[in-house]
């Protein structure tokens, strides 16, 4: 998925008018097909052979670790408080793209533009935090284990 999310960002960078933009997008893209993939899979092993081991993870921050076997991140406690907060969210994107073509087709009718950004801003913002806040959506991260710390010594 991240994948397909930064080839189509660089895609769309290369399409740019943007001299500077499409430029570093075509450098990139040249540079990377240029190289073997096997080339490339070599040099990333090695890059993560060479990181320390889970018990003596690289901390970074005081609650994210990098180790041999990746990137160890805070994760949210979701619960089904959240799911209702991300509808609402969603409810508002929907909203405010249906308010927007309001205000266009009224604007072409009548030549006045009703204000989309008051509308836009309570559903975007103002729902999921109504939302949020009635449904009592806890706040509460999990800590990877190696955030545990006795006497200042990790225990991983």
């Amino acid at each position: 998925m991240l994948a397909t999310i930064l080839g189509t960002l660089i895609g769309v960078g290369r399409l740019s008018k943007n001299w500077l933009m499409a430029r570093l997008t075509a450098f990139y893209v040249e540079t990377i097909r240029d190289i073997p993939l096997l080339l490339q899979l070599l040099f990333w092993y090695t890059i993560l052979q060479g990181l320390p081991g889970p018990r003596t993870a690289m901390n970074i921050g005081d609650v994210v670790y990098l180790s041999n076997r990746g990137l160890k991140l805070p994760t949210l406690d979701w619960e089904g408080a959240h799911t209702a907060t991300l509808f609402a969210l969603l409810a508002g994107a929907v909203g405010t793209w249906l308010w927007n073509r309001h205000a266009r087709l009224r604007q072409e009718a009548t030549g006045v533009r009703p204000a989309v950004w008051p509308v836009a801003l309570t559903l975007l913002i103002g729902l999921p935090l109504i939302i949020w806040a009635l449904l009592g959506a806890p706040l509460h991260w999990r800590f990877p284990p190696c955030a545990a710390s006795i006497r200042g010594r990790r225990q991983c």
